[in-house]
């Protein structure tokens, strides 16, 4: 480690905070990470973190960087009740008339709740030795010194401190207050790019009875045909033998909040997966509702000024639609190129501009495949991505291609997973694969 980095702060507790401060034990001789919440030893849902409770799943690619920082975690999680399953064999996805061609890929994905990842990637990171945790902690503002912040004020429980560093991190999430620091220091604000979706998520967790030997629960999804249809569903069993069962309305449609009004949507879906298995299962919570009016990116790196010494992160710079599974994704792997920059430049050297060319290509790449799919609905308000009507053409022929075709529904899923760049999707031979497939 080298000696001449001392300090850094993570403002932050959640999913990005954590692997965040993972990394920069790698970098610093201690890391502090502030967290507004009570954090307790238990898988919990925080005030802050008002989506916890609703359907998560970690992509592919994040999963990977994840099991690279803890190489237990896949067996933690697995004891503690998540399941292993295999994304293109044990999905039952529904889309575009069809169900998705069905086969074994070894491309599994652990299916659980958010609070059960959260705690057991915390227990990780604060076992690490050079990292501990201000739960109940409020930072009010940024100290700063010939370009560089060398302070933060903090508050907890009424009393004002002030805690020295070398470095800090912005992984706040979606109430950062980074931009309102900026502005007080002179700096510009960032520019942003601000897409209205109208997202509303309505959630219940459900009894899972037990399943037959020699079979396992799947995932059942229902994907709304697009732009006539405004209402999906998905269930996905979690530990503890249960289901958790998230409603999406797009677009302003609001999705059933009580049994009657459950029943009678999941009834009138041309599968019958999803209603009988809900009908048949007891509820265990009240209906959760969770509303995301926006995606917003803000864009860093268009600022010809920036504190070298701080770095914004994961939804504090750019939050996204959620139906893509793409927040944690993304917030994963912009810490890992944090730790690539950290690891190449001298100690003394500012961090900001190294770092946020490489970030900016990581969130250019979600952004742009989460807003042809928020397009797909004219309602949806925004910059349009280029080659919007030819993308989207392309890409449903593709899905309707992948519910015959095994391989097809494979290439999706590895993209949909980052492991695999989009543009993949337009080789040759998938094309013309494509377009025999329709006939």
């Amino acid at each position: 480690m080298n000696t001449k980095r001392e300090h850094a702060v993570v403002i932050g507790g959640s999913m990005a905070g954590l692997v965040t401060a993972r990394v920069l034990s790698k970098h610093f001789r201690n890391v502090t990470i502030i967290e507004k919440d009570k954090v307790n030893d238990k898988p919990e849902t925080r005030k802050g973190q008002p989506q916890t409770r609703h359907i998560h799943l970690v992509l592919a690619q994040a999963m990977n960087i994840l099991l690279g920082y803890f190489p237990s975690l896949k067996k933690e999680l697995i004891e503690a009740g998540a399941l292993e399953l295999d994304v293109c064999n044990d999905y039952n996805w529904y889309s575009y008339g069809g169900y998705k061609k069905k086969g074994v890929t070894g491309i599994t994905a652990l299916t659980m709740t958010r609070e059960l990842l959260e705690y057991h990637v915390k227990k990780h990171v604060l076992s690490i030795g050079n990292i501990t945790i201000l739960d109940e902690t409020k930072a009010l503002e940024m100290k700063m010194k010939d370009e560089n912040v060398y302070a933060l004020v903090l508050e907890k429980a009424g009393e004002k401190q002030l805690i020295n560093t070398d470095f800090v991190v912005d992984a706040s999430g979606r109430g950062t207050r980074a931009y309102k620091w900026l502005e007080q220091h002179g700096y510009a604000t960032p520019e942003e790019t601000k897409i209205k979706i109208d997202i509303m998520y309505v959630t219940i967790l459900l009894e899972r009875k037990e399943i037959p030997q020699g079979k396992k629960a799947e995932v059942i999804s229902y994907t709304p045909d697009a732009p006539n249809e405004k209402l999906g569903a998905v269930l996905m069993p979690i530990e503890e033998n249960r289901w958790v069962l998230t409603l999406i309305g797009m677009r302003g449609v609001e999705p059933p909040q009580n049994d009657e009004e459950l029943l009678k949507f999941l009834k009138g879906l041309p599968i019958s997966g999803l209603y009988d298995t809900v009908s048949e299962a007891k509820r265990l919570t009240d209906f959760l509702v969770f509303k995301c009016p926006h995606s917003i990116r803000r864009h860093y790196e268009k600022l010809k000024k920036f504190p070298g010494s701080y770095v914004v992160l994961g939804d504090a710079v750019s939050n996204f639609n959620p139906m893509y599974a793409q927040g944690m994704a993304s917030s994963i792997c912009q810490a890992k190129v944090l730790d690539e920059v950290l690891t190449i430049i001298p100690a003394n050297d500012k961090v900001f501009k190294p770092h946020i060319k490489k970030v900016n290509a990581v969130i250019e790449d979600f952004w742009t495949a989460g807003s042809y799919e928020d397009f797909k609905y004219p309602e949806t308000e925004g910059e349009k991505p280029v080659g919007l009507k030819m993308v989207n053409g392309y890409m449903k022929a593709l899905q309707k291609a992948a519910n015959k075709d095994t391989e097809l529904f494979k290439e999706i899923l590895e993209v949909a997973g980052y492991l695999k760049s989009g543009k993949t999707l337009f080789r040759p031979k998938i094309m013309w694969k494509v377009f025999k497939t329709n006939l």
